[in-house]
């Protein structure tokens, strides 16, 4: 049971603590500083572009070709963001802010005079000042949530106020509420000046706005729980939480681009961006975007609150599931701006340069980032060879040989393939990656070894298999989760019956040069394939004891 008095009693404590005496004004000095010339200033070179909702389907007017309109999914009808069709002088004229890959191969493909594609592209839809507001009420905390609880150990008053009549969730509600609340105040403050003097109407922006500090302070608290000084907890939340806010809200933006909702739905970024009235002024995209980001503050207080005094090095359930998903966020940060950054450009107005980049180097690039992710955390753990680094048996070999095969099928099968609109660049370099039969021997290889290192070595025993299945899908296969999982539960088990790495790398290996000789799979087949690989190799790994050698 939750008492509203003592959390509020540890909130003015934490307050009192770390604002008292003259330090006590310099943290509301800079936040005033920082965030009332943006609440001020002119509109002009502050402004935005507001956009529409975009719909699922494709929507054309004008003099649409009738190759178009027997697309799937394609519609004539005017509607926000629609595909705006002309000919003049023998060139098809195409007025839109992204052509989709489908409607440039069919003009290519089926028009029978020389088509010249003039792309006219509109501006991306672009946040409004209170972005940056809700972005500086929460980024201006950073010292105080850090000190929080690591000032706390390293004065040897936390354990007092353990022992002390109130539980451990309270404790975290109370500092949650102390620099969350201040940051949502400070936040709904500048709004109001900004308001006040015209910069901005008010609207639903100003939901996701107060949620934007209380996400941040509570994953602050949650990466600083474990913190035994501020020097300690200050470099984790340095480090961490600035690139966790940019990765999600940049990901919520582009994929916003398409479908607001699911840019929306994405937790902590989504609401950052529509705290900037990114999406129009309605309802809908603020709603959705304060309700995951506050379950997932939610989720984070709840975690902070059970994991408080508990040792990550300890095989409890709470410190596996905080480490795989530590582990998790960081290797997405290593992997996913590799080949999806390059996607900007198209959304910035230049597809063309996106489309002519290379992306062998950002294959190597994200497997030069997981190897390092796999390196410092061995380097931290200062162990002896690793078990799961054994030479594979001839049994072994073999059967990955034989799942290798399996997985090239599984391969050509995606859930993702019937979605039309919503992140299809993004899909198809994500699962090109996975596969990377394009790049070249030594890419390719880079990349299979920087994954199994990574998910099928280092963390899976940290974890166990089902968390490592769950990191590899999230981050390896996000658009196709359930092939992910599929194929990270045939790995597994390969790796935990023959207890080396080296089957794992194997059998993508083996699926990789499959793949290429492989005619088309029906997806039935391929989906077959997938379950038939991950069910054999579950049944092949149950009860089985690796060998250490």
């Amino acid at each position: 049971m939750i008492r509203p008095v003592r959390v509020v009693a540890i909130a003015h404590r934490d307050r009192l603590v770390e604002l008292k005496g003259r330090r006590g004004w310099v943290l509301p000095a800079v936040m005033v500083g920082l965030m009332l010339p943006i609440s001020g200033a002119p509109q002009q070179g502050i402004g935005r572009v507001a956009s529409q909702f975009i719909p699922t389907k494709i929507a054309a007017v004008g003099e649409v070709p009738s190759s178009i309109l027997a697309l799937d999914g394609v519609t004539e009808e005017d509607a926000p963001q629609a595909l705006h069709f002309a000919n003049a002088n023998n060139v098809v004229e195409v007025t839109t802010t992204r052509v989709p890959t489908v409607i440039r191969n069919t003009l290519d493909a089926t028009d029978p005079r020389p088509v010249g594609l003039s792309i006219h592209q509109t501006p991306p839809s672009m946040p409004s000042r209170s972005m940056f507001l809700a972005l500086l009420s929460a980024s201006t905390l950073t010292g105080a949530v850090s000190a929080s609880i690591g000032g706390e150990r390293s004065g040897r008053t936390f354990i007092a106020l353990l022992a002390a009549s109130v539980t451990r969730l309270e404790v975290v509600l109370g500092k949650w509420l102390a620099w969350g609340g201040l940051g949502a105040s400070s936040a709904l403050m500048a709004a109001f000046v900004t308001i006040v003097l015209g910069r901005l109407s008010m609207g639903w922006w100003l939901l996701p706005m107060v949620t934007v500090p209380l996400s941040f302070v509570a994953l602050g608290l949650w990466l600083v729980r474990q913190a035994s000084d501020v020097m300690g907890g200050t470099t984790v939340t340095l480090r961490v939480l600035p690139a966790i806010v940019g990765v999600t809200g940049t990901i919520a933006w582009i994929v916003g681009q398409d479908i607001p909702l699911v840019g929306a739905a994405i937790p902590m970024g989504g609401a950052l961006i529509a705290a900037g009235s990114t999406w129009g002024n309605g309802a809908a995209p603020a709603l959705v975007a304060t309700a995951s980001t506050l379950a997932l503050t939610a989720w984070l207080l709840h975690a902070t609150s059970t994991d408080l005094e508990e040792n990550l090095e300890t095989s409890g359930t709470s410190a596996r599931w905080a480490f795989a998903l530590r582990t998790t966020i960081v290797a997405a940060m290593a992997w996913w701006p590799a080949l999806l950054i390059p996607l900007l450009w198209g959304i910035a107005g230049n597809a063309h340069l996106s489309e002519t980049l290379p992306r062998p180097p950002g294959v190597l690039a994200g497997a030069a980032g997981l190897f390092a992710v796999t390196a410092l955390w061995l380097l931290r753990q200062r162990t002896d060879r690793p078990r799961w680094f054994s030479q594979p048996t001839v049994t072994g070999v073999v059967v990955s040989l034989v799942v290798g095969a399996l997985l090239a099928a599984g391969s050509q099968w995606s859930m993702a393939s019937t979605v039309l609109h919503f992140g299809e660049e993004a899909r198809l370099r994500m699962a090109a990656a996975l596969w990377p039969s394009w790049t070249g021997p030594f890419i390719g290889l880079t990349a299979i070894l920087a994954d199994e290192l990574l998910f099928r070595g280092w963390l899976q025993e940290r974890v166990g298999p089902a968390w490592a299945v769950a990191a590899w899908t999230a981050v390896k296969s996000p658009f196709d989760p359930l092939g992910g999982i599929l194929q990270g539960i045939a790995l597994t088990g390969i790796v935990q019956q023959t207890g080396s790495i080296w089957t794992a790398a194997i059998a993508r290996s083996a699926a990789v040069v499959t793949a290429v000789y492989l005619p088309n799979v029906p997806p039935p087949l391929a989906l077959g394939a997938l379950l038939f690989a991950a069910v054999a190799m579950t049944l092949w790994a149950r009860g089985a004891t690796p060998s250490a050698s």
